[in-house]
């Protein structure tokens, strides 16, 4: 794979709040890349922050959260080819009189995995937050924090990156 950093590292911050509780809500996140010079965004690192699920005795509540290259109809997860980062919390609650609760969270991933060198790539000028509770009686919010640098892609390695990110899900 062909480029060369043309940033030192730097930071995009984003956050998305459903529009209603447990309604799949998006936040567009444009990045600007330059498509002449072929510009792409090397994803170093990406930490991705979500609301807690309702504590409902005899309910089972989550919230779910995901950074996408594509729009997206609902949350997805890493098995999809869109799917930078994902994060989910789920809360299984007893009914009362016992009323016990256990949340579960998976967060992936929140860094760089395996010691490489970058997270992902993307070719094309947007990001997608994504989040959608379930069974939460308000609105749920989601945040990320991507870290990232600017490259210059030679035109093998552009025209093969854009050509990918166009036929994801």
């Amino acid at each position: 794979m062909g480029f060369k950093f043309s940033s030192e590292l730097f930071e995009i911050r984003a956050s998305v709040t459903e529009t209603a509780a447990n309604t799949f809500t998006q936040e567009e996140i444009q990045v600007n890349l330059d498509s002449l010079n072929r510009e792409i965004l090397i994803i170093m690192s990406v930490d991705l922050d979500i609301g807690n699920p309702d504590l409902i005795a005899g309910t089972s509540t989550a919230t779910n959260g995901s950074l996408t290259k594509t729009s997206q109809s609902n949350t997805v997860g890493i098995s999809s080819p869109a799917c930078v980062a994902e994060i989910r919390k789920d809360c299984k609650s007893l009914a009362a009189p016992d009323s016990q609760a256990v949340v579960y969270v998976d967060a992936l991933p929140v860094l760089d995995s395996d010691g490489l060198p970058y997270l992902s790539i993307l070719a094309t000028d947007n990001l997608f937050l994504g989040m959608k509770g379930t069974n939460n009686g308000n609105a749920r919010n989601a945040a990320v924090l991507i870290k990232a640098r600017r490259a210059r892609a030679d035109a093998d390695t552009y025209a093969a990156l854009v050509t990918s990110e166009a036929g994801l899900n």
